[in-house]
């Protein structure tokens, strides 16, 4: 394994970064662009199977968050391609047998047109979306960081462009949306196969040689994918709700609002991908600096991207008038980019460095079951869709400060002023979106936001300093 210099780190950040602007980019043209040329009632229909596919990256069982955990260490050339080789091809039976098994369940058991369709697309999803995961995962631990960007730009790049021929020729059917998806991921995973030959050809006696490696990464990255599930559904649990008890119409105006809030955290989060390998290869005495440093940095950054908010909603309003109650969604729900940001982008890796996944699971599950129990109460006592996203918001907070705690803890860094700073911006953030006009949100949450970057400057400045030394 080959030490990763500060160099290195940021020629990775700025690879990721160009794939993250290309992805940005196809997601403003789906998220954005395809709700202006769809009704309402395919939106619904579409949105439904983007939730329930983003939910069958769990059906690897734990296989490639072990393979991630245990192969992280590796470059390409070290890493042995018999064990991956064993991982992959039981990986596809596995995925194959659940995919068709979900595919008879849908043409069986399923009445609705819309929904048996629904039930079989994702059931597809299931292979495509985990060999994509497969092959993406298989560049990240071994930093081919050029590999992983190429691959990123080419799935957004086919979706992005089958997307536009859909709107081009007005095609409205719910259907070809999710088709594309499909399309798009497959396509991506078999333009691999020359980076990855070794990986993906079949070695005789290898699956009955290397089946216990195999359970061993499942084991060893069980912990973290559910961890990983757990999170995903906090947020999803609140659609699953929506989508349960209130009309269809409700459910395409929150999933809107909830894409908005995805658009900054597709950016910014998927540099994340770069710092695992990253940080594995750091020595141990820089992973406090570079923590705090990193976190110093991200703070104004995430701040700044709620104060888009307002000029967005602007422009979104002209562009969308029939999503204006989604818009207002968005004003409550953008404060969870601050705190899954820095959940994926900082604490989720340090806990993977440090093998920490079982006490991530632990802070996952707790607050993944506060989430439902607060739900529970909400339908019993309120019955409101802005409480449903306010009590979101507070325990992604809570799942995220409790995290960056026990990591603080173990790098020996206070950080009890940042976080506190920080609930009052978001608290007064969601309070002024809620209770002001338009107007006088922006001109407080502005005011707010120079006051920050004047008391803080110096300290963004040393943090830029520091971290080009690095």
């Amino acid at each position: 394994m080959s030490k990763i210099s500060n160099q290195t780190i940021g020629k990775n950040i700025l690879r990721s970064l160009f794939a993250q602007v290309i992805s940005l980019t196809t997601s403003m043209v789906i998220n954005l662009i395809i709700p202006k040329f769809i009704n309402s009632y395919q939106y619904v229909f579409w949105q439904t199977y983007v939730l329930y596919a983003s939910y069958m990256g769990i059906m690897h069982f734990g296989l490639l968050d072990g393979i991630v955990l245990r192969y992280s260490k590796y470059d390409y050339p070290e890493l042995d391609k018999r064990k991956l080789s064993a991982n992959f091809w039981i990986l596809l039976v596995m995925l194959v047998v659940f995919g068709s098994i979900g595919i008879i369940i849908g043409i069986l058991f399923f009445k609705q047109i819309e929904e048996k369709i629904i039930f079989i697309l994702v059931s597809v999803s299931l292979v495509t979306k985990n060999l994509f995961m497969f092959s993406s995962n298989s560049f990240q631990i071994t930093n081919r960081i050029n590999e992983y960007t190429s691959l990123i730009i080419r799935q957004r790049l086919i979706y992005g462009f089958l997307a536009t021929l859909l709107i081009f020729f007005k095609v409205e059917y719910f259907f070809w949306f999710c088709l594309i998806d499909i399309i798009a991921d497959l396509l991506s995973f078999l333009s691999t196969f020359s980076a990855n030959n070794k990986i993906y050809w079949y070695y005789k006696k290898n699956l009955a040689k290397n089946i216990g490696e195999v359970i061993v990464n499942i084991k060893s990255g069980m912990s973290l994918m559910v961890a990983n599930f757990s999170s995903n559904f906090l947020v999803g649990s609140a659609k699953v709700y929506i989508q349960s008890y209130w009309n269809p119409l409700i459910f395409g105006q929150v999933s809107f609002g909830f894409s908005i809030t995805n658009l900054f955290l597709t950016f910014i989060t998927a540099i994340s991908v770069v710092f695992f390998p990253s940080l594995k290869r750091l020595p141990e005495e820089m992973l406090s600096k570079f923590y705090l440093k990193i976190r110093d940095m991200m703070t104004p950054i995430l701040l700044f991207a709620l104060w888009l908010y307002y000029p967005g909603c602007l422009l979104l309003s002209k562009w969308l008038p029939t999503y204006q109650q989604s818009l207002n969604f968005a004003g409550i729900l953008l404060p969870i980019i601050i705190y899954s940001t820095r959940m994926s982008l900082l604490t989720n890796n340090y806990f993977k460095a440090f093998r920490f996944e079982k006490k991530l699971l632990f802070i996952n599950l707790s607050t993944m079951f506060l989430e439902i129990v607060g739900l529970f109460g909400i339908h019993i006592l309120l019955k409101n869709v802005e409480a449903v996203m306010i009590w979101t918001i507070i325990v992604t907070m809570i799942k995220s400060i409790w995290s960056e705690l026990l990591i603080s803890r173990f790098l020996n860094l206070n950080l009890y002023v940042d976080i506190i700073f920080e609930i009052i911006v978001v608290v007064l953030f969601i309070l002024t979106n809620l209770t002001l006009s338009f107007f006088y949100a922006f001109i407080f949450y502005s005011f707010l936001l120079i006051i920050f970057l004047i008391f803080t400057r110096q300290k963004l400045r040393s943090s830029i300093s520091l971290l080009r030394k690095f």
